[in-house]
This record gives structure tokens, sequence and C-alpha cells, in this order.
């Protein structure tokens, strides 16, 4: 019997949509494969950038951790020189020290602007596969002085207050901070020891706090100041008291005295009292014309306060500071003693020091950051 044609032509059909099936499932088929590779390929390029971009990183991270403990324990691991960071807009230091287990490029350190005092640098990582790298720039700014001088009140003893404050800033001691009385504290309150305030705090109260590195004057850094102050327009004043009363600019004189000194001026400025023994001060202070604060107070003893007007200043001292008197204090006190008010304590932070004779700070702040490979 013959077969009808249309039947010829479905079978022919049949083998047609069978091979263009088989095609399709083997196009699918080197289409996955060919993904799978190139996802590969982008996981694996992913995982060597990634894992270069944190070498670079990890030579920040270096550089930066370096210049903090050559500047903290005036060493030069950084460069091998005496000097670790430049000293003029333009001018650059080497950075010789190199991290071991990795294979970077560090940049020489540059100064990009002294006002305020800027740095940059780029730490480069290359692969060492495909030759591709990760450069990073950093700009950072080195503290202009110890950080404790930027806490506010900072005791390495006891703060202890019986009566009622007004303070703006914060609060700090090694020891126990003890307040009684109503008032206000618009800032944190911390002690190593333990916290119990009266006060209303705007802040937070921490108790067991860890405590802070509390810097104090040296003998050889009274040995500096006493040959400074005997230069003209200077004072020295072999003691064992002496009285300072002036008032105005005094463009950053000091004022030294082998012994204990009474401050009786008013609306002084620029001017750095210096005592081997105890300071009592009961004048006045101004801000300089540029809005910082150049008057301070340093103290191999004890500072007491006793005025009534505002002083703006930096009080530091190696014994106790007491504060008597009715009038407000702004500015930064450190003692390496306690902190003690029996009244109303009146006190503003003000971190905007001005006085070269505060210790440096070791600290640098990283301000700017760039991944430059990524542009």
């Amino acid at each position: 019997m013959d077969i009808p044609n249309s039947h010829q032509n479905q079978n022919g059909a049949a083998l047609v949509i069978a091979l263009m099936f088989l095609a399709i499932v083997a196009l699918a088929g080197s289409t996955a494969v060919i993904l799978t590779t190139t996802d590969i390929q982008i996981g694996g390029n992913y995982r060597k950038y990634t894992q270069t971009f944190y070498n670079a990183q990890a030579g920040v991270q270096f550089v930066i951790g370096t210049l903090e403990n050559d500047l903290k324990n005036d060493t030069t691991l950084a460069n091998g020189t005496s000097d670790i960071l430049p000293t003029t807009v333009g001018g650059s230091e080497p950075f010789t020290a190199r991290p071991s287990g990795y294979k970077l490029t560090i940049s020489d350190i540059t100064m990009v602007s002294d006002s305020p005092e800027t740095y940059s640098f780029t730490s480069t990582c290359q692969d060492p596969d495909d030759g591709s790298t990760v450069q990073i720039e950093v700009q950072f700014r080195k503290a202009d002085f110890d950080p404790a001088f930027n806490v506010g009140i900072l005791s390495d003893g006891d703060i202890t207050i019986h009566g009622a404050p007004n303070i703006t800033g914060g609060m700090h001691a090694n020891g126990n901070v003890t307040q009684t009385g109503a008032g206000t504290i618009d800032g944190d309150v911390s002690a190593h020891g333990s916290v119990s305030v009266g006060s209303a705090v705007s802040g937070s109260e921490t108790p067991n706090a860890d405590e802070i590195d509390v810097p104090l004057p040296t003998g050889d850094d009274f040995d500096a100041w006493r040959t400074r102050a005997q230069t003209p327009p200077n004072i020295y004043h072999a003691g064992p008291s002496y009285t300072y009363s002036d008032s105005g600019d005094q463009s950053h004189k000091i004022v030294f005295v082998d012994g204990d000194i009474t401050v009786s001026g008013s609306a002084l400025q620029n001017v750095t009292v210096i005592a081997t023994g105890d300071i009592t001060v009961s004048g006045s202070s101004n801000m300089n014309s540029d809005g910082g604060i150049g008057t301070a107070m340093i103290a191999g003893g004890d500072i007491t306060f006793n005025g009534s007007s505002h002083l703006y200043g930096v009080f530091w001292c190696n014994g106790d500071f007491r504060c008597n008197g009715a009038g407000t204090l702004e500015g930064s006190i450190v003692a390496g003693g306690d902190i003690r008010r029996n009244g109303v304590f009146n006190f503003v932070q003000n971190n905007q020091l001005d006085n070269e004779n505060l210790p440096p700070g070791n600290e640098c702040e990283v301000i700017t950051w760039k991944d430059l490979s990524a542009n």
C-alpha cells in the first residue's frame, strides 16, 4: 500500500524539529559554559583586585602607624633621618620603612599645605601575575597638640565638685568623678573609676572607662622654658615667689619663676606663665584676635583660680587644680593630680588653642582618601 505524501512530509518535519532541538540544547550548553567561564574569570579578577586593594590599604595603615610611633617616641624608623615630616610646602621626606610580607611602593611624604599643616603620600601595590596595580592617595594632618588638651577637663586623679556646675564640654578622671547638687553638664562625663553626678548631663556617663594618658611637664621642659625666659622681652625671676600683673597682648611672652607666682593681670593675651612651684591666678584674659587661645598657665605644682572674671587659657599642672572663684574658665584643664571645686564651677571647653609651649600631638588624622586606580 502506498503511503500518502502528507505522512512522508510529517516524518521529515519531525526530523528537522529534532535537529533544531539538539542545536538549541547544544547552543544553550555552550552559552552556559561561556557564561560560567566568564563568571569565573570575573570572580578571579575581583578577588585579585580585592587582595591588591587591601594590600595597598595595609600600606596606608603602616605609614600612618609608623609616623605616629616615630612622633611619639622621637625615633626615625620612617626615613632614617632626623626629619620625619617635611617642613615646607612642596617639600618632601622619603619613607624608607617597609611592612614585611607586602609588595608595596610607598611614595615620599609631601607637605601640601602649611595652614593647617597637611601632608600627602601614595601607597601602591602591584599584582605579581598580570601587573595590575592599585594606588591609594592619602592626605593627612598631624594633631597640633597632645589630644589630652582636647578633652576639656582632664585629671590623672579625681574630679570632685561640691556645688552646681555650669560646664559646657567633656570631663574625664583617671580616678573618680564625684559631683553633688544641681547644675548642668553639656557634654560627656567619664572616669576610669566611678561616676556619681547629680547634675543634668546631656551626654554620656561612663564609669570604668579606659585611662587617658595625661602629659606632665618634665624637668627638661622647665629647663628649656627657663632658658627662653632669660631673653627679653620674656621675664625670668629666681623666686621663691613673684607677682605678675599686666594687661593686653603680650606677644607670646614667657613669664618664668623658679618658685610660686601670683597672676593678677587683666585682659591678658598671648602670654605663658610658668612656675616650678604653684600658680595662683585671679585676673582675666581674652582670646586672640583670630579667635585662638594663646594664654597658658603651666605649673610644676598646683594651680588655683580665685578670680571672678572670664579667663581664657590652658591650665596645665603636675599637681592639683583648684577653682575657688566665681568666674568662668574657658579653654582646657589638664592636671596630674586632682581637680576640686567647692561651689559653682563655670567652665567652657574651647579647643582653639594657640600656644607653642604645649606638648605636640602624635596622632595623624586621615582627611582625604582616593583610589587612583578607580579613575
